[in-house]
């Protein structure tokens, strides 16, 4: 077959077409492709709402109309007025909770209660007073309260308040293998992840949550190798080197 450049221009467009649909075919090799893949597929009002909520007022008004029709069934003990003292919708926010209804949990169940959202030495000391078995240092992924400190921030503290009377978790902001292995040496017994959970089941559904589980695995493995770890018992916090404000 003779060379020409018209058949050279056709030869060249059915490689890049040959090369898109070997790009979507390669699998993702770390969670933040999982990201821009879950991000290119989700609906806006669904990406925003795990990404921290509304940026423009179609969004905005999407979840109002969320919270008129589906509130109502997450709590039940509070008066409607107090609500709007928050400036919340009613029934999203119940002010009458406290540390003693931690007794009322414990007088329902013999399972183990762990108070998730601890992210002060103060809390933290309260929930040991109050009985629980473990806390998770938590901002609820930054989605609550602008200018919140991140759980890494406010993981040390925790973790030498609670002095290893009750087990400390870290939920929000793991990542890559390295966010798990510093978690872990300043004291965190595990961690969780929220979005890339998503992520992954947006990608390829179950599947795509056990690769992105796999990934953090191994890059956890690679990562205590690195640093020169032949077991999880021997991360520590010489392994992290803490920045001076």
């Amino acid at each position: 077959m003779a060379w020409t450049p018209y058949s050279r221009t056709l030869n060249y467009q059915g490689a890049q077409d040959g090369l898109i649909q070997m790009c979507f075919k390669m699998s993702l090799v770390c969670l933040s492709d999982f990201e821009v893949y879950a991000k290119e597929r989700l609906p806006k009002t669904t990406w925003d709402y795990y990404a921290a909520g509304a940026d423009e007022c179609c969004t905005r008004d999407d979840n109002l109309m969320a919270y008129k029709s589906n509130v109502t069934i997450l709590l039940h003990k509070q008066d409607h007025s107090e609500a709007e003292l928050y400036g919340v919708p009613a029934n999203s926010l119940d002010p009458s909770i406290c540390w003693k209804d931690i007794c009322w949990l414990q007088s329902l169940t013999r399972l183990p209660i762990i108070i998730k959202g601890i992210l002060t030495k103060e809390d933290a000391e309260l929930a040991v007073e109050h009985g629980v078995q473990g806390i998770i240092v938590s901002n609820h992924g930054g989605r609550q309260l602008d200018g919140g400190p991140a759980t890494i921030d406010a993981l040390s503290e925790i973790v030498d308040t609670v002095q290893g009377r009750i087990e400390v978790y870290l939920d929000g902001g793991i990542r890559t293998g390295s966010d798990v292995l510093k978690a872990l040496a300043i004291g965190a017994k595990c961690v969780f992840i929220g979005r890339p959970v998503v992520w992954g089941l947006v990608y390829k559904g179950e599947e795509g949550v056990k690769e992105i589980l796999q990934i953090l695995n191994d890059e956890f493995r690679l990562s205590m190798a690195l640093a020169g770890c032949r077991n999880i018992f021997e991360i520590n916090r010489n392994l992290v080197q803490f920045s001076k404000l």
